[in-house]
Parts: structure tokens; sequence; C-alpha cells
């Protein structure tokens, strides 16, 4: 018995995705299965399940695995710059920086803002 196709909200459901993301990746080729007919996006709902077992199985194999009920059970690796980054910004944020080098609030912090007109006096 031939399956019948799915529309693109169904594909959605299917992959924990939102339709414009399904039809983004089925313009760009990377959802098997999928096919154009008119204006409307259809799915092979076969060839769905098979892609997502696959992606887990994909995942299993080479990612970092987690707590399975918190993530579905693996996290991409991390990369440490875009996390010494990340630290940074989040601590110069909490310190009441805005997180950029010279802000304003930091070199009043630092007492070198200037004393022009508006600045603050000081006794």
């Amino acid at each position: 018995m031939i399956e019948s196709r799915v529309r693109a909200v169904d594909a959605a459901k299917m992959l924990g995705l939102t339709v414009r993301g399904v039809q983004a990746m089925a313009a760009q080729g990377r959802l098997p299965g999928a096919a154009k007919i008119g204006s409307l996006w259809t799915f092979d709902p076969g060839k769905l399940r098979r892609f997502v077992a696959a992606k887990e199985d994909e995942c299993r194999t080479s990612q970092i695995f987690t707590d399975e009920g918190a993530s579905g059970g693996c996290e991409p690796p991390l990369q440490e710059k875009n996390i010494e980054k990340a630290y940074r910004l989040m601590m110069s944020r909490l310190r009441g920086g805005s997180g950029t080098r010279g802000s304003k609030t930091s070199r009043r912090r630092a007492g070198t803002a200037s004393s022009g007109k508006h600045g603050s006096k000081r006794s």
C-alpha cells in the first residue's frame, strides 16, 4: 500500500520545526521526500521518519551525550571561542557594563570620565 503524502504543517510536527523552517529546508534540498506541487510542498512521511531516525543515530555516534530527557540525548560540540566571548560579555553586563570596550559607564566607574559641562561635579 502506498502511503499518502503529507503537507508542510504535518512534516513540521514530525520534525519538531516550524512550517517555514520545513519549507526552507525543502527548498534547499535538505529534506528527503520533499516535492513542490504547484505552490504546495508535500512530503513522503516514510522518508521523513527515516531521516529523523538517521539524524538520531548520527547524533548518538558523533556528539556529546547528555540527559536524554532534557535534550533528546545529545548536544552539538561546544565551541570554546564562542563560549569565552559569551562569558566575557555576560560578566561585563553583570558588572554593569554594556559589554563593549571603553563605554562611558566603564570609564565613569574607573574614575576617568571627562568633567565637561555635563559631567558630574566632584569635590
